[in-house]
């Protein structure tokens, strides 16, 4: 069946956003999704970005080295893959930041951890969302997961929610750039609350102990 005009001209105007990953021991995880972004149409279309995490301890090597084999072997489908090798730990935020920073030629990206699968029109989805709420500076991510407001687009039903719904998420390198200044905003204030009502400086002891149970996440 032939496309539309409309359908044919969208796909040229078409943004693709790049995907990125962090991963580090979860093999099998990796394999799925891996395989259901590989099923979409717009994977040709698409770049995908890796970075694999230096194990924390050794209880996760074993699943570090079959990742690093596995991605070894080559991975077909995309329009390009690029895998990146930590040589220490860096955790998932920072490991996630890292593919954030090599990316600066797009203004958006494709966000999942590696143990998300998609429908085979995640990415023509996710792509289409990002064009049509550019603009829309209410929104910050565009995700699958239908919870929320239900609001009608010009690409049909939407459901808008203050809900953050991290299974797989794109956004715009400006709305997360403002975004990350506002959480740091956020932050500093919380410190001089908590700094002023409590002693024996917990609010650092607490920062100490959360950043530690990240790093291992």
């Amino acid at each position: 069946m032939k496309e539309s005009l409309t359908n044919v001209e969208r796909k040229r105007q078409m943004v693709y956003a790049p995907v990125i990953i962090p991963t580090c021991n979860r093999i099998e995880h990796l394999k799925k999704c891996i395989n259901s972004l590989a099923s979409n149409e717009f994977a040709k279309f698409t770049e995908i970005y890796i970075s694999v995490d230096f194990p924390p301890s050794e209880k996760y090597e074993k699943g570090y080295n079959e990742v690093i084999n596995y991605l070894k072997g080559g991975i077909g489908g995309f329009k390009e893959v690029f895998v990146y090798i930590q040589e220490k730990n860096l955790g998932p935020s920072e490991n996630a930041n890292f593919l954030a920073n090599q990316i600066k030629s797009y203004d958006r990206w494709i966000f999942t951890e590696d143990d998300n699968e998609f429908s085979s029109n995640f990415l023509e989805y996710m792509d289409i969302c990002l064009q049509e709420f550019e603009e829309d500076e209410s929104i910050l991510t565009v995700c699958g997961f239908p919870e929320g407001e239900k609001i009608t687009t010009s690409i049909g039903t939407a459901y808008k929610s203050s809900y953050f719904q991290p299974y797989g998420y794109g956004t715009w390198r400006r709305k997360w750039k403002q975004y990350e200044e506002e959480k740091e905003k956020v932050s500093i204030n919380a410190k001089r609350t908590v700094e002023r009502l409590s002693p024996d400086n917990i609010y650092e002891k607490y920062l100490n102990y959360y950043q530690k149970v990240i790093k291992e996440w």
